[in-house]
């Protein structure tokens, strides 16, 4: 993952934060309004990673923006905002474009924002333009095999949001929405993963968290089994120590293990024993690494198992492992994970869960032990609308 900001410093601290969750990551400083330096930030990409899958335009001027009308805002300053908030996404995807295409495709997430439909001066013209912007170009890039979206999330509790929304009219907006609250950035960020998670090829985001659990019907009692504790692993499995019947890890690296056998779960020695699970969570790093354990799993789960895959995967993994297995009677459950480790330390990750509806309820309880929100989208592999 490349983490690219004007704020360098931003950057390379959110940067480090994924390497320490087991992620990998760089940071490159970016000004999306110049093109050269958009064109630079592409190349840092391909010379790091070899390529671009995916690429998500949320640049903006916002935390501490101006207050002001279309009809007085200043206009070196409207320029300048209007650079930034709207003609960065052309920019930015003018530069990724090409390798992309060269790897066979990819996705690109805009963010836009319910005030493009709402009276939000120069900021709502912005984001107006961004959803012009995200249909105009899904035309000229389809048939490069780039999927591309506007993501259009209302006030999300940030503080950048703070600045622009003091106190007292805080408690005005709140009023107004139907669920009186705040929504999370977690919920954001699951929705872009989701989007990006449809490319042809691996995701280079940080795989998530693997959990799993015994069930029976809708009755989640039994043993809870994690197989592979990495990234957000440690923390969700820490909130399922306490699962009915107990919970079983399993990783190839002892010292990612340790701390969970101290905090009470039971240490497996091999797939093998995490396979005599109802419910078997897998978190790996791409797709040929889930291929991998699904199929050893496979060969080993009884009729009716349910494997939750955590990584970010292509769309086409899941569905070919679903109708792979689904003469076994074997559930194959696609369930990204997003929202970082403290989110996961706090149990506030989101997912969104690609299963049949009779399976999704299945998995729901233990889900809720480590995600704030838990959505179903369907069938596995399902592309969001």
């Amino acid at each position: 993952m490349v983490v690219a900001d004007i704020n360098a410093d931003a950057a390379e601290a959110a940067a480090k934060q994924i390497v320490a969750d087991g992620g990998k990551a760089i940071h490159v400083p970016v000004d999306v309004s110049d093109p050269d330096s958009a064109k630079a930030m592409a190349d840092a990409t391909v010379t790091e990673f070899g390529g671009i899958d995916y690429l998500v335009n949320n640049a903006a001027i916002y935390g501490g923006m101006k207050l002001d009308l279309l009809l007085t805002v200043p206009l070196d300053y409207y320029k300048k905002f209007m650079s930034v908030n709207l003609d960065g996404a052309l920019i930015c995807t003018r530069a990724v474009y090409k390798q992309m295409a060269k790897r066979g495709g990819g996705a690109i997430v805009n963010q836009s924002s319910t005030a493009a439909w709402l009276y939000s001066n120069f900021y709502g013209l912005a984001k107006v333009g961004i959803n012009g912007l995200t249909q105009q170009l899904s035309r000229e890039l389809g048939g490069m095999n780039i999927r591309i979206n506007a993501i259009a999330p209302g006030p999300i509790d940030t503080e950048a949001t703070k600045t622009v929304t003091p106190a007292r009219s805080s408690k005005t907006w709140l009023s107004r929405f139907r669920c009186r609250a705040w929504g999370h950035p977690t919920i954001w960020s699951a929705c872009a993963c989701s989007c990006c998670r449809m490319r042809r090829r691996g995701s280079p985001v940080r795989s998530s968290t693997s959990t799993a659990g015994r069930s029976s019907g809708h009755d989640s009692t039994g043993e809870a089994r994690l197989h592979r504790v990495g990234e957000h692993g440690a923390p969700m499995a820490r909130r399922l120590v306490d699962w009915p019947g107990g919970l079983i890890v399993f990783d190839i690296r002892t010292e990612a293990m340790t701390p969970l056998a101290e905090a009470g779960a039971t240490l497996a020695d091999s797939i093998a024993d995490v396979a005599a699970a109802d419910i078997v969570s897998v978190t790996v790093l791409d797709d040929e690494q889930v291929r991998e354990v699904v199929d050893e799993l496979a060969q080993r789960v009884k009729p009716g198992t349910v494997i939750a895959i955590h990584s970010t995967i292509s769309d086409t993994t899941a569905v070919e492992l679903a109708q792979q297995l689904e003469p076994q009677g074997i559930h194959v459950v696609d369930a990204p994970v997003s929202g970082g480790g403290g989110a996961a330390e706090k149990g506030e990750l989101a997912t969104m869960v690609g299963a049949e509806r009779d399976v999704y309820e299945r998995v729901k309880p233990a889900f809720k032990q480590w995600a704030s929100l838990v959505i179903h989208a369907g069938h596995p592999g399902r592309e969001p609308g």
